[in-house]
């Protein structure tokens, strides 16, 4: 920008070149030329009788000077097109980021978040915690408050987190954990293993059996179904969280400190 500056501003008497602002002020548009001639002509016939040599003087020089010009525009071209050059694309650049910007603000979407005054605690219902917010976001995402409410979290969502689908459960799950509690249960070891939460199904029971291979309780085999929530392995230790109706977890509630708990997955 410097160089261009001096020799914007340099003096021909030392250069031995006129200024740069010269070279682009100094070309007349081809419109500018033929109004020009016409005016000429229009002074000729004014003082004299017009003739067919002026016409053809007329014609000649108009495209004489159309040449003339488009070769001092190649001149200039060649000798400062770095200079034009800047002055074209630094405009064209600022206009295309600005229809760039406004282009990205009109397809923006917004997408569904946690209230900044809100936060969803696991297993929580939602319902008017979220809202529809400018956030960045990655596959998954709810653009509708419909898609979300009455559905429950599955993991902690703070304030102004965007809700993704893993981390909520399925409209059809949601309708059957209503009014159910929500228990952890500990697995035998071994089991759940070809379970992928969230999902239904099935509770087992069996009574644990003594070192002598008899059984600790005569009480009978117990099946119920759940919603199975999440599993958790820490070490060699499995627990299950499971949405079980209150009338089962009564009747199994007593069992569980004698009872081995296994889960199968329920077919459908």
């Amino acid at each position: 920008m410097a160089l261009l500056i001096a020799e914007f501003c340099d003096d021909a008497g030392r250069s031995g070149h006129p200024k740069l602002a010269t070279y682009w002020r100094g070309l007349k548009t081809f419109p500018g030329l033929v109004r020009l001639y016409l005016d000429a002509l229009k002074q000729a016939q004014h003082e004299r009788r017009l003739t067919f040599k002026d016409l053809r003087e007329a014609a000649w020089n108009i495209f004489r000077q159309a040449f003339t010009r488009l070769w001092r525009l190649l001149y200039n071209w060649r000798r400062h097109w770095a200079d034009a050059l800047l002055i074209i694309v630094l405009p064209a650049l600022l206009i295309a980021v600005w229809f760039r910007v406004e282009s990205a603000k009109s397809r923006s979407v917004q997408f569904v978040a946690v209230k900044s005054s809100a936060n969803l605690l696991p297993f929580q219902r939602i319902n008017d915690e979220v809202e529809l917010a400018s956030v960045p976001t990655k596959s998954g995402a709810f653009t509708s408050l419909d898609q979300v409410r009455g559905r429950y979290a599955l993991v902690t969502l703070s304030s102004g987190t965007p809700i993704l689908s893993n981390q909520i459960l399925s409209a059809a799950l949601s309708n059957k954990i209503q009014n159910r509690a929500i228990v952890t249960i500990p697995l035998r070891t071994g089991t759940a293993r070809d379970l992928s939460p969230p999902c239904e199904a099935v509770l087992f029971l069996s009574p644990r059996e003594t070192k002598s291979g008899e059984s600790s309780n005569s009480s009978p085999q117990q099946s119920v179904e759940v919603v199975l929530l999440g599993i958790d392995k820490t070490g060699e230790t499995t627990t299950a969280t499971v949405a079980m109706v209150k009338e089962d977890l009564d009747k199994l509630g007593p069992l569980l400190a004698s009872h081995d708990a296994f889960l199968l997955q329920l077919a459908r």
